[in-house]
């Protein structure tokens, strides 16, 4: 037996009674799908004729949970031994189709599976026949039967729902996989083009003939994130491709070409600024005086010089000193309480920081 989900509740309650109760007469079902109102007899779908419309309403409508009637009385099941629908207790054997109804998660309405039990069918172990059964035991055997599976009917709504959701996810997630390749593939057609279109203008003021692999442009793709920046990569391309191989007429722009001005680039960026190593400078000055001064020596450029690692002479500090001097006074005041023991032991420094408090006296 398949899945629950892969039924409509209707169809798995048909196959679940068929196979727990072998020798059923007959089933019939009536339902709603999302095509419309469909009528099920043992297994065959019955086309509805518009005048069974209000029969089907009629029995659809119903405010039972279930009934036991005569299978006589049930429009689709096969008109044997009709007689009037006011039966007296005696009548009470002919009463062997159960009526089950479930509401429908479709309209609301209920779906109906109708039953037709042979009059020696035995319940729950009795051995009594159901044509024997009094109204009162049908009663507990119907309250049983809707109930147990009634339970089953959710639970193939359930799981019908679930694998409805699960395909509905699967799609929704394919179509977005559809959308973004066929975005990725626009870009990239997009992108080439303007990778060659900024080639061919390049190769206009070159003598040498430039393509471009599409693997390089797949590159250029994931790192370049702007014009200027791919005009500049392709740039340095040619000019190392060309140092390659200067007596090329034609060369091929590779990924490799790309990825080492990239790595270059990267390697150039780390190099420390002329104001980092300026500040280094002074803070390598400062340590040394500080050596000095515990040692006893007079702060100064020759003591200075001399506790540098490694020792300089006298005159390079005041060279270096006086080669950044304007730089070195712009660090002096942003930096107000760094170097204290050179500011004020070293000429240069000395005569800036003064300058710059006299400055600051003028503005106050």
């Amino acid at each position: 037996m398949h899945s629950r989900a892969t039924y409509h509740p209707v169809h798995y309650l048909e196959q679940k009674v068929s196979q727990v109760f072998p020798n059923l007469e007959s089933i019939a079902c009536v339902y709603k799908k999302d095509a419309g109102l469909q009528v099920s007899v043992d297994g065959s779908t019955t086309a509805l004729q518009p005048l069974d419309l209000p029969i089907v309403q009629k029995w659809r409508s119903k405010s039972v949970s279930y009934a036991w009637m005569r299978p006589a009385d049930f429009p689709w099941m096969e008109r044997t031994d009709v007689r009037s629908t006011q039966l007296q207790m005696l009548d009470e054997h002919e009463n062997r189709l159960l009526l089950l109804c479930f509401v429908s998660p479709v309209d609301h309405l209920k779906d109906i599976v109708a039953l037709s039990f042979p009059r020696n069918t035995k319940f729950f172990g009795l051995q009594k026949d159901l044509q024997d059964f009094t109204t009162d035991e049908k009663v507990i055997v119907g309250e049983m039967l809707h109930k147990l599976l009634g339970f089953e009917y959710q639970q193939a709504i359930r799981e019908r729902e679930s694998l409805l959701r699960m395909q509905r996810f699967q799609q929704l997630k394919t179509e977005k996989q559809i959308q973004t390749a066929e975005k990725e593939a626009a870009y990239e057609k997009f992108f080439l083009q303007t990778c060659m279109s900024l080639l061919q203008e390049l190769n206009a003021n070159s003598a040498v003939v430039f393509e471009l692999e599409t693997a390089a442009a797949a590159y250029l793709a994931e790192k370049c994130t702007h014009a200027d920046d791919l005009r500049a990569f392709l740039q340095e391309a040619m000019e190392l491709a060309v140092m390659l191989d200067p007596l090329a007429a034609k060369l091929s722009l590779t990924q490799e070409h790309f990825e080492t001005i990239r790595e270059t680039l990267a390697v150039e960026s780390t190099q420390p600024t002329q104001e980092q190593r300026l500040l280094d400078l002074l803070s390598r000055y400062e340590e040394a005086a500080v050596l000095a001064f515990r040692q006893g020596h007079a702060v100064n450029g020759k003591s200075v010089a001399q506790f540098l690692q490694p020792p300089v002479s006298p005159p390079a500090i005041s060279e270096s000193l006086k080669k950044h001097a304007v730089k070195i006074e712009k660090l002096l005041k942003e930096y107000p309480f760094e170097w204290k023991l050179i500011r004020s032991s070293l000429k240069p420094l000395r005569e800036s920081d003064r300058f710059n408090d006299v400055k600051l006296n003028k503005l106050g």
